[in-house]
């Protein structure tokens, strides 16, 4: 597949506000970290990055449409008129159940918004691209429910149904509304956020990126192209990061790009020990054996951890940040899942 896909349109919101203003903030490298007025375990107030402001009603799905709006608005502003159907994938955190297993009982004591709102999100956001011109039909609205690296599924998902002419595009949002008090709490219960008893978890940060796709005609297509991506799925605890090591590989075979060529690689480290190990052991492995030498990018570093906007968040600032060369983005979700893509610039068409 080395033609790939092009990015026709970006939208993004973050704690810095949309993409430009993104690429500024992790160049200058401000963290916009603040303590909320919750307070964790510990007896510390928990910390985080937030798009919107923490307050009873913005929640649910109240709270991820405001963060997801605009950048829809956004990238189907710049991707202009489709000529057919579009497909729409709505990329979110895992379910609670998948994501905590046998510590599910210990987090059940924190209030939760009633039943599973994700597919209404889905479905407004259908409704929202219907307003714009962009028809979604039933059959072309997913749901994608895996974390991190659920952008590299709903990619390789999108270039299937291409393949199928079942769509003319497709909007790959990722979406991760961490922002809310029952999400704060249970990150904090469960030891995954950053505390002073959980110094290996993360900042929770929230973000909600879109990119419009559609398949790259030529090798010199202009403009951002994905032209490889792959994901596997990590069985192994502890792991050894073959999952990880795999889809690097694949998505470097897939794309057609020498490795050597890789000046930048932007990664979902986010100070979790492991996740550094695996990524550690993955790179060694592949880019170091074929003679690259990427500056690597850590946008947690500022934004907390964005969760399942990391694909499309991560594809979206190689563009606002003007890299040059070949990229690779690499996703990991606590799931299982790992995945990687290789982006490049195309020549603009003439």
């Amino acid at each position: 597949m080395a033609t790939g896909l092009r990015v026709t349109g970006i939208g993004m919101a973050t704690v810095f506000g949309v993409a430009e203003e993104t690429a500024q903030g992790i160049h200058d490298g401000r963290r916009r970290v603040v303590e909320t007025h919750l307070i964790g375990l510990g007896g510390q107030r928990i910390a985080a990055a937030l798009a919107l402001p923490l307050r009873s009603g913005l929640e649910g799905a109240a709270r991820a449409l405001a963060l997801v709006r605009p950048p829809l608005v956004e990238a189907v502003r710049q991707a202009g008129p489709a000529s057919g159907p579009a497909a729409l994938f709505v990329c979110v955190p895992p379910a609670w159940e998948a994501e905590i297993g046998a510590l599910r009982d210990f987090a059940a004591g924190v209030n939760t918004p009633a039943g599973d709102e994700w597919k209404a999100v889905r479905d407004a956001l259908a409704g929202e691209l219907a307003t714009q011109g962009v028809r979604v039909p039933e059959g072309l609205r997913f749901l994608v429910r895996c974390g991190h690296a659920a952008g590299m599924i709903a990619l390789s998902q999108a270039a299937a149904l291409f393949d199928a002419g079942q769509a003319d595009g497709a909007f790959v949002v990722g979406l991760d509304d961490q922002g809310e008090r029952s999400t704060l709490e249970r990150l904090d219960r469960l030891g995954l956020s950053k505390s002073v008893y959980a110094p290996n978890g993360f900042v929770p940060g929230e973000a909600a990126a879109v990119l419009c796709v559609r398949r790259a005609l030529s090798e010199n297509a202009g403009g951002l192209v994905v032209r490889g991506f792959r994901h596997e799925l990590e069985r192994e605890v502890p792991s050894r990061a073959l999952a990880l090591t795999e889809a690097i590989e694949g998505a470097i075979e897939a794309s057609g790009v020498d490795a050597s060529e890789i000046r930048t690689v932007v990664l979902d480290a986010n100070g979790d020990r492991e996740r550094a190990k695996e990524w550690t052991f993955a790179s060694m492995r592949t880019l170091s054996c074929l003679g690259a030498q990427p500056v690597a990018v850590r946008p947690a570093d500022v934004l907390g951890d964005v969760g399942a906007a990391s694909t499309p968040l991560f594809v979206g600032l190689l563009d606002a940040m003007r890299i040059e060369g070949a990229a690779l983005v690499v996703t990991s979700s606590r799931g299982g899942f790992r995945g990687a893509a290789v982006v490049t610039r195309g020549v603009a068409d003439p």
